[in-house]
Order: structure tokens, then C-alpha cells, then sequence
């Protein structure tokens, strides 16, 4: 391939040599480079065409300088490189030239400007850094872009980053700082919104032709004349009144003088609108002939019955005697309110049906304080949620017992010993504080899992992310000791050893220890009867 001549590239600019003295090496290095460049471009390999071309490319100043130089303009016969020869001496010449402390002065009061982009504050870096001879120019390049950027992300991951911090990581991660706070600004809309002065009129008298007492006409009521006025078309009239104005505050017209006559004859049916009403209280999941049925046999219910028409409360029923000024019947279904009360061998099936999709505790009752009621319904609803194991394996875990601090020493354990006590008193009084501050933010509370009781072990290897986070697998409570436990498998009878924030307490059901060391079963039911 040919090379192109020199009419076909634009040649480069000539070397500045009349400038600031103090970077005049620097600018020799950066011309020397595009010079080499130039002359790869050109093709020029001969040692006498590449010293011509440099003298003509450089200038007359710094032909001046090179001509000048002892040594520098030798003959071909009397080195074999000319040109190697030249650069030498011109090199020899520019470096004394160059000062290291000032560039370093220069590179250190570089910063980033408000609205510089963050690749042009590197290029600024990266050509002073370049004249200030540092042994490590990327940890140079770093602590300056850390101390001098605008950004403070940048600066944050820098630090996060630590002593693995590389200028490469710097540079992605200012770019993509960069690039997420320009997609922010394309998502604001900047609104501007102008706000009318608000000022006060000073002229105090109202326009002609305004409402005011004074100007109404008392002949025909209107308020663009007055009594007296000739226009008025009410005057000189055969009747006469008068036309009184009463302010609104005193001729309130409410909605219901405003509405149309009602021609409708037809009576209202109470007895519908009752039916009505118990038939919304109603649980979807019972049906009405099964209440109205449950409701004849539940002792409960007819010893209400019989207090409400004789004024003659039974002890057992004085849950209801607090609200006798709400309870009402409707054939042989007794309510409160709007809210039927559902009789007790039906009450754990509209328990189960308000947990239907494992609510919490508050939304289980919420479902049943709008349609039914008994005694003591939110306790059940409670025991309800706490006993459903489902919802146990996906709770939390317990909560912590409470730190033990080793034994405070006596008077007489330190009676011998030479000590301050107002200092030691003061070490008692920060520890036992700091204890307290702990526990308080651990949420710690006493052991409420006792021997022979049930729990559930915490699964501390998931299978996928559909594992609970407790095991189904009933253990029972052997021995505790503060926080520790130690529990045994019920079906495999394998030991183990658990602090308490990994054990949930089984609600339900669990088996007691009696003292011969055998098992008894036990279930621990939602009491409906109180």
C-alpha cells in the first residue's frame, strides 16, 4: 500500500517555545508524541528525512534552539542515527525546564466544576498528572477524585470500596452515577405555577346596583331600586305587602323541604326491614334454619330469652346482663344490635370461616365483629389464630430472654480489696443500664415455654422458597435453662439442643410429663363455653 505524501495530511501545529516556562518539558513531550505519529502516518523512515521533517514541523523557534545546542546538528558519517541524535539533545534541553514540585502544587488544586461532566475532570487529571512524575499515578488519580468530586456517591463507593478500590472501578462507577442522575432530571417535571396577589380594597362602599337591605325594593322585591324608585312596576298597584328578608343563618333550607311529595300510600313493612337486617348479620358460611335450629337448644341463649321478658338474670348468663339495653329477639334468634349471637356449638365454625386464608389476629376479628358477637369473641379469635399451625410455621420466632449479669460481689467479697466505691457503684449503675438498654432493644421477654410443652424448631437450611420457616414436626420441651432448651423429636425421639428465638410454642397441642416419666395427651381447646 502507497503512503500518503504530505499534501494529503494536515501537518501539526509547531511547538510553543516562548511560553510558560514551567511546563515547556511537558509540551515537548506531548508534541514529540503526535510527531512520531505523524511521521508513522507519512511513512517516513530515513533518519535525515524524519530530523528535516521534525526542524520543519517545530518552528522557527525551535529551529533557533536545536541550532544552537553543542552536539546537536551532527553529519550522517558521524552517527548513524541522526535523528536519535536530535531528539536526544532537544530532550536533554526541555527537561531542566520542567519543575515537579509546582505540577504537583497545580494537580493538587484541581476539582471537578458544578456542571463538568466527570471524563473531562479525568482528562484534566490524567494530562497534569502526567507532568508531576508521581511513582503511583493511579493512587494519585484516585485520592484526587475522591477529595475534589462533586459527587458524593462517588465518593461514598470509593471508601466502601476500600483498599480493593482501582481507578477502573472508580471510572464505572462515576459513570453510572452519572448516568442515573440524568435519567432523574428526565423524569422531573418542572411546573411553574403563578400565584395572583391577594391585596385588600380600601374603598369600603359597595356598586351600585348591589344586594343590601337598604336597596331592596318592599313593593316587588327587587334589589336594582328602591321603595321610593318610579320604575318600580309594583307601584301604584291595587295590593299591597310587604317583602321580608330573613339572612340564610335564620332560613336554613334543608334538603328534605326541598324534596317532592311522596304519593305512595302503601304502609312500611317493618317485618321485612327486621328480615332484612338478620339476614345481612348472617354468616355466609351458616345457614339460617341451622342457627334458628342451635339457637332453640343453647342453654345460653334461652336463659337470656327468659331474663329479657321476666327481668330475672341467671349467674351464668351476666356476660349478657352488661348489654340487656342492646339485646333483642327475632323468633327464636337473639341479637345485639344488628349482630346476631351465634350459639356455641356453632361459634368454631364461624371461627374457621373467618380465618378462611389465614388472616392475622386484627383481621380475624374484624371479619367477625361486622356480622356476629359473644361473650369473650375476641379471646376466642385469638386462641383461634394462635392454635392454627399453619400460621405458627410461617411466624416469627420467639422473642429473647433477657441477659443475666454474673453475681455481684458483696461487701464482704470485697471488703479486703482497695477499691473506690462511689466508683464502683458507678460500674454497677452503667452495667445494669446498659442491660436494660439491650434488652429493651432485643425485645426480650421471660421464658413462656415450659417443660413437657410442644414447639416447632426453626428450619435453618430451605429447600426452596416455599419451606416454612418452621418445621411441622412437633418437639417436645425436656429441660430449660434461661434461653436454652434442650427438646426431643416426637417421631424420631432424636435430642436436640435450641436456643429460644429458634422454637416456636405449639398453641394446640402437646403431650405432659408426669413424674413416672410417662406421656399423657392433651388438647388445649378454644373454651366457647364462657
Amino acid at each position: 500500500m502507497d503512503c500518503p505524501n504530505m499534501s494529503q495530511l494536515p501537518t501539526i501545529e509547531t511547538l510553543d517555545c516562548d511560553g510558560d516556562p514551567t511546563s515547556l518539558g511537558h509540551r515537548w513531550q506531548r508534541w514529540k508524541r503526535a510527531l512520531e505519529i505523524y511521521l508513522l502516518a507519512l511513512g517516513i523512515d530515513q533518519p535525515l528525512k524524519k530530523r528535516a521533517t521534525l526542524l520543519h514541523t517545530g518552528g522557527l523557534a525551535l529551529q533557533d534552539i536545536y541550532y544552537n545546542l553543542p552536539g546537536a546538528h551532527v553529519q550522517e558519517a558521524d552517527s548513524p542515527d541522526v535523528f536519535e541524535s536530535a531528539i536526544k539533545k532537544l530532550d536533554d534541553y526541555f527537561s531542566p525546564k520542567q519543575s515537579f514540585v509546582y505540577e504537583r502544587h497545580v494537580f493538587r488544586l484541581l476539582k471537578q466544576e458544578p456542571d463538568e461532566k466527570f471524563e473531562k475532570f479525568l482528562v484534566r487529571l490524567r494530562n497534569q498528572c502526567s507532568k508531576c512524575d508521581f511513582a503511583l499515578k493511579d493512587n494519585a488519580l484516585i485520592d484526587q477524585i475522591a477529595e475534589k468530586c462533586t459527587s458524593s456517591d462517588l465518593r461514598k463507593k470509593i471508601l466502601q470500596l476500600g483498599d480493593s478500590v482501582t481507578i477502573e472501578k472508580v471510572i464505572l462507577e462515576a459513570n453510572s452515577i452519572e448516568t442515573i442522575e440524568r435519567q432523574l432530571k428526565e423524569f422531573q417535571v418542572i411546573k411553574t405555577e403563578q400565584v395572583n396577589r391577594i391585596g385588600t380594597r380600601t374603598n369600603k362602599t359597595r356598586p351600585q346596583g348591589t344586594r343590601t337591605d337598604n336597596n331592596r325594593c318592599t313593593r316587588c322585591g327587587s334589589e336594582n331600586h328602591k321603595c321610593d324608585d318610579t320604575r318600580c312596576p309594583a307601584k301604584d298597584k291595587a295590593y299591597n305587602y310587604k317583602v321580608v328578608y330573613y339572612p340564610g343563618k335564620n332560613n336554613i333550607a334543608d334538603s328534605l323541604s326541598r324534596l317532592c311529595p311522596n304519593h305512595n300510600s302503601d304502609s312500611h313493612d317493618d317485618e321485612h326491614h327486621i328480615n332484612k337486617i338478620v339476614e345481612f348479620a348472617r354468616p355466609m358460611a351458616v345457614a339460617m334454619e341451622d342457627i334458628v335450629d342451635k339457637s332453640k337448644s343453647d342453654e345460653d341463649i334461652q336463659l337470656v330469652k327468659s331474663a329479657l321478658s321476666g327481668n330475672n338474670w341467671d349467674p351464668k348468663v351476666n356476660n349478657y346482663k352488661l348489654f340487656e339495653h342492646e339485646l333483642w329477639l327475632h323468633g327464636d334468634i337473639l341479637l345485639r344490635g344488628n349482630k346476631i349471637i351465634i350459639p356455641t356449638v356453632l361459634r368454631k365454625q364461624v371461627l374457621a370461616s373467618a380465618h378462611e386464608g389465614h388472616p392475622g389476629i386484627v383481621a380475624t376479628k374484624s371479619r367477625l365483629r361486622t356480622k356476629v358477637w359473644w361473650p369473650k369473641i375476641d379471646k376466642d379469635a385469638e386462641n383461634m389464630v394462635k392454635s392454627c399451625k399453619s400460621c405458627t410455621l410461617v411466624s416469627g420466632p420467639s422473642l429473647p430472654v433477657p441477659m443475666k449479669r454474673h453475681k455481684i460481689p458483696s461487701a464482704v467479697d470485697v471488703e479486703n480489696r482497695r477499691m473506690d466505691l462511689e466508683v464502683y457503684d458507678k460500674d454497677k449503675t452503667a452495667k445494669e443500664k446498659g442491660k436494660f438498654i439491650e434488652d429493651r432493644k432485643r425485645k426480650a421477654v421471660n421464658n413462656e415455654i415450659n417443660i413437657g410443652e410442644k414447639v416447632y424448631v426453626k428450619n435453618m437450611i430451605k429447600e426452596n422458597k416455599l419451606t416454612p420457616d418452621f418445621s411441622p414436626t412437633p418437639h417436645t420441651v425436656m429441660s430449660a435453662k434461661g434461653g436454652d432448651l434442650n427438646i426431643q423429636n416426637d417421631e424420631t425421639g432424636q435430642s436436640l439442643r435450641r436456643n429460644i428465638v429458634h422454637l416456636k410454642k405449639v398453641e394446640g397441642q402437646w403431650r405432659i410429663h408426669n413424674e413416672n416419666g410417662k406421656k399423657e395427651d392433651g388438647n388445649d381447646e378454644i373454651d366457647t363455653d364462657e
